[in-house]
């Protein structure tokens, strides 16, 4: 009986001990609520201003400096000798075209080219031979008229004397001048022969030169079958495909160099109406950021993407096709509630308590609709200027 009085007692003496526990946090709570809500420090007020938005764009660095190479000659895509993002030196053959056409002309050219050649070097021989004779002929006349002065020398001695007749003599003086007369004949021969062959050799270089005129013409355009490149850079595209006939004049493929000097990016296309010339960007890339500005926006979407340019101050780090990230950042047309704010409280979740005081009125609610900004907080439609959030 005793022990059950005691195990009364206690029950009572612990009951009155957590009544007086409850009645204690009861006021505690009470006072740090009646703080809170009236502690100016921790309210805000919802303001209805523009929201600054932000678009994130992938992208590559580009040249804007693209070389169009085009076809010198018509013909048929026999070999596409470099792929689009593939590195060339300038020379490097890029696409070779095959014209049966001019290899058939150029043949035949060859073969006339051949027999012009032997042509020429046949006159040239005929020439030579022409000469020598003819210079032979020279020096047996200036024999002859040597002879024909020494016979009238010695028998100038002997008419003298009275050795000859007279008439004999003559015949002798006129024998020798018929010798000088013969050589002076011969030597004009033989520059009249000169001169002639002279014309007979220009003749025979000139249809020579003509045929290899027209052959080495024919030569460079075979050369120009071989599509090169016009500088040192990458392949940016090549038209044509293998088997494609093309004309002269064609584009077949554009070149630009190693070195960029331009960002290109892809924004979606929900961006299209916010994005404008000069509008700046920042570019991230390998751990680096620079600024940049939009320069040109492609007039057609590109599967679904807006394609736009940007010209910046590029880093020599900065390559052909390598990966960056932009934001570009822009005023909204439209007001939205929000509150400016710093701090990690709105970092604990996507739904957090709050209290809001409108028009004198006090509740707490749950706040699920907000979206965070570097220092701002939008809030939901519910939300009104004025109101009065706290945390």
């Amino acid at each position: 009986m005793d022990i059950l009085l005691e195990s009364e007692s206690s029950f009572w003496t612990l009951r009155r001990k957590l009544a007086a526990l409850v009645a204690a946090v009861t006021v505690v709570l009470g006072i740090v609520w009646a703080v809170f809500w009236n502690d100016p420090a921790q309210w805000r007020t919802v303001e209805f201003l523009p929201v600054q938005h932000q678009a994130v764009a992938n992208g590559i660095f580009i040249s804007s400096q693209q070389h169009t190479v085009v076809a010198e000659q018509a013909g048929i895509v026999s070999l596409v000798g470099k792929l689009p993002g593939q590195v060339v030196r300038q020379g490097d053959m890029i696409i070779t075209l095959k014209n049966p056409s001019l290899m058939s002309e150029l043949a035949e050219v060859d073969i006339e080219y051949a027999q012009s050649e032997l042509q020429f070097k046949s006159v040239e021989l005929d020439i030579e031979v022409e000469q020598d004779e003819a210079l032979q002929k020279v020096e047996e006349a200036k024999m002859k008229l040597k002879i024909a002065e020494a016979d009238l020398k010695a028998h100038y001695e002997l008419f003298s004397k009275k050795v000859i007749s007279k008439l004999a003599f003559e015949k002798l003086q006129i024998q020798t001048e018929i010798e000088r007369m013969s050589l002076a004949s011969t030597i004009k021969s033989l520059q009249r022969k000169k001169e002639q062959n002279l014309r007979k050799k220009e003749l025979a270089q000139s249809a020579l030169s003509f045929v290899e005129l027209k052959r080495r013409q024919l030569v460079q355009k075979r050369q120009e079958l071989l599509i090169q490149a016009p500088l040192d850079g990458i392949v940016k595209r090549t038209y044509p495909k293998l088997g494609q006939s093309i004309a002269a004049g064609d584009a077949v493929a554009q070149v630009g160099p190693l070195q960029a000097d331009t960002v290109q990016l892809r924004f979606a296309q929900r961006e299209l109406d916010r994005l404008h010339i000069a509008l700046k960007l920042e570019v991230n890339f390998n751990s680096q950021t620079i600024d940049a500005q939009i320069s040109r926006i492609e007039p057609d979407l590109r599967d679904g993407f807006v394609v736009v340019e940007a010209t910046a101050a590029l880093p020599d780090s900065a390559r052909i096709d390598m990966p960056v990230v932009a934001t570009a950042r822009f005023q909204s047309d439209l007001n939205q509630a929000q509150i400016a704010y710093q701090g990690s409280f709105f970092d604990f979740g996507s739904t957090v308590t709050v209290k809001r005081v409108r028009q004198g009125k006090k509740e707490t609610l749950q706040l699920h609709d907000y979206q965070k900004l570097p220092g701002v907080v939008l809030l939901g439609p519910e939300w009104q200027p004025g109101d009065l959030i706290g945390f």
